[in-house]
C-alpha cells in the first residue's frame, strides 16, 4: 500500500510539473516574432515597430551642405585573428564577435563594446533616397544597459550586383584577392560559402591575414542620430553612426552577400522601409585609440590606469559568474529532464493493470495525464526560435 501510495504521488507530481513547464515554454514562445521583408516592414505591428516617432533607418538629404563635424567618437579594435561563427538566421548573415574581446566604440563618455556585424543587402539607409548594394551593421552593446550603439557602413563596388540570389557555387572557391576593390573585411564573411538558412558556419583564424576591422570606420565622417533596432521588435533604444561615404569591395564579394542574403529572405533581401527622421542628426569624426575607454568619470585622487584596471576586472568577473550561473541553469534542467523520465519509468514498473491490483487501479488515470503532458511538452520544445537582429 505505501508503494501504491508513492507511486500516486510521483504521478501527481509529473501532472503538476508538466502543466509548469508547459506553460514556462509557451510564456517564452511568445517572446519570438516572426516577420519578412515582403513589405519592407510597413506591416510589421510587435514592439515598436508601428511608431514612428523614433524609428530606422532613415533617409538622408543634402549630406554635402551640412555642417562639418562638431562631436567625435573613439573606436579600437583587435585584428580578426580568431575563429568567428558566422549564422544565417534566415534573416540575415550574423558574424558573432560577443565576449571574444575585440573592441568597441567610446561614445558620449560610454564604453560600448562590440557584439555583432550583421549583413543586409540592399543597404537600409539611404542618400537621397537611393540604395547601395550592402549595408554593414556592427552592433555595440553600452556596458551598463542593454541600450544598442550600431555604426552601418554601406558597402559598394564598381558594378550594382543583380538577381534574386543565386546559391554559391559547388566547390565552392572564395573570392579573388586580387581582384580589384578587395576588401579583406568583407572577405571574412565570404572566406567560406556563406550558410544556408537556419545554419553556420566557423570560419577558422589566421594570425598572418587577420583583417583589421578600423579599416571600416577610418577615414570618413559618419551621421549620428538617435533611432531603433531595424528588425522587430524595433526597440527606440538604438544609437546609430552610419559612415557619410561607402567603403569598396569587390565585384565578386559583393555579389556573393547580396546573393546569399537574397536567397535566404525568398528574393526580398533584408532591408526595412525608411522611417520619418524624428530627430536631429550631426555629423561626427571617429578617432582611432590604442586601447579602449571605459568612459568613466575618475577622480582626481584615483590614478586613472588603476580605476579602469578595476572596472575591467569587474566586468570580467560578473561574466564568469554569468557564465557559471548559466552552466548550472543547464545542468538543473537537465537533472529535472532525468528526474521526470525515471519518475514515469517507476509509475509504469509499480502502476497494477486497469481493475486490479491494491489500488484498484486508481493510478492509471494519473500516469496517463503525465504521459498526455510529457507528450504535448515535446510537442511544445519543437518549435523554432527566432533570433532578433539589429
Amino acid at each position: 500500500m505505501a508503494a501504491c501510495m508513492w507511486v500516486g504521488v510521483l504521478a501527481h507530481l509529473l501532472v503538476i510539473g508538466g502543466a509548469v513547464k508547459l506553460r514556462a515554454h509557451s510564456s517564452n514562445e511568445a517572446r519570438g516574432f516572426a516577420y519578412d521583408y515582403s513589405h519592407r516592414g510597413q506591416d510589421w505591428a510587435m514592439g515598436s515597430c508601428a511608431s514612428r516617432d523614433r524609428q530606422s533607418p532613415v533617409n538622408f538629404v543634402g549630406v554635402a551642405t551640412m555642417p562639418p563635424p562638431a562631436a567625435s567618437f573613439k573606436f579600437t579594435y583587435q585584428r580578426l585573428a580568431s575563429p568567428l561563427v558566422i549564422t544565417n538566421n534566415g534573416k540575415t548573415l550574423s558574424a558573432s564577435l560577443k565576449d571574444l574581446g575585440f573592441g568597441g566604440i567610446n561614445y558620449a563618455d560610454a564604453w560600448y563594446e562590440l557584439m555583432y556585424i550583421n549583413t543586409h543587402a540592399l543597404s537600409e539607409h539611404t542618400f537621397d533616397g537611393q540604395h547601395l548594394p550592402l549595408e554593414l551593421h556592427l552592433v555595440h552593446k553600452r556596458y551598463d544597459s542593454d541600450a544598442l550603439l550600431v555604426v552601418a557602413v554601406p558597402v559598394t563596388a564598381a558594378t550594382f550586383p543583380s538577381g534574386p540570389g543565386a546559391p554559391a557555387p559547388v566547390p565552392y572557391a572564395a573570392p579573388n584577392t586580387q581582384e580589384a576593390g578587395f576588401n579583406s573585411v568583407v572577405q571574412l564573411l565570404v572566406k567560406l560559402a556563406p550558410p544556408a538558412p537556419m545554419m553556420q558556419v566557423r570560419v577558422p583564424g589566421d594570425e598572418i591575414t587577420a583583417p583589421d576591422l578600423g579599416t571600416l570606420l577610418e577615414g570618413a565622417n559618419y551621421l549620428g542620430y538617435a533611432g531603433s533596432t531595424t528588425a522587430p521588435p524595433c526597440a527606440e533604444t538604438t544609437i546609430w553612426l552610419v559612415r557619410e561615404s561607402p567603403v569598396l569591395a569587390s565585384n565578386t564579394q559583393v555579389q556573393t552577400l547580396h546573393d546569399a542574403i537574397f536567397l535566404s529572405t525568398s528574393g526580398f533581401g533584408n532591408y526595412r522601409s525608411t522611417m520619418p527622421l524624428g530627430g536631429e542628426v550631426l555629423k561626427y569624426s571617429a578617432v582611432q585609440e590604442i586601447a579602449p575607454s571605459m568612459g568613466y568619470s575618475f577622480s582626481p585622487n584615483i590614478p586613472a590606469p588603476e580605476k579602469a584596471d578595476v572596472q575591467l576586472r569587474t566586468m570580467k568577473w560578473a561574466k564568469d559568474a554569468l557564465r557559471v550561473a548559466t552552466a548550472s541553469l543547464d545542468y538543473v534542467r537537465n537533472l529535472d529532464q532525468r528526474l521526470h523520465k525515471a519518475a514515469e519509468a517507476q509509475a509504469s514498473a509499480f502502476a497494477p493493470a486497469p481493475g486490479s491490483g491494491p489500488c484498484g487501479g486508481a493510478p492509471a488515470p494519473a500516469a496517463a495525464a503525465a504521459a498526455d503532458g510529457a507528450g504535448q511538452e515535446k510537442a511544445a520544445g519543437g518549435m523554432a526560435i527566432m533570433g532578433a537582429q539589429a
